[in-house]
């Protein structure tokens, strides 16, 4: 395991590509502290729309309730 963060900064087809570098905080994580907060921060909840909804001049619709269907 590494001690340094792997966190990737940049392009890495450009130069000037490269990690992080800070000290990690936790041995089984590979980020320091600032970038496991944003690798391993909780999803979250939204609905899921239907295709339809989403064409451009169709009015949005409301998602569909699970188990539910026209």
């Amino acid at each position: 395991m590494t001690t340094r963060c792997a966190w990737p900064e940049g392009d890495p087809l450009q130069p000037g590509f490269r990690f992080c570098g800070e000290p990690v905080t936790q041995q089984e994580c590979p980020y320091c502290a600032a970038h496991a907060a944003k690798a391993y921060r909780g999803h979250a909840v939204r609905p899921v729309l239907r295709k339809s909804a989403l064409r451009p001049g169709r009015a949005a619709r409301r998602p569909l309730r699970e188990g539910l269907s026209r």
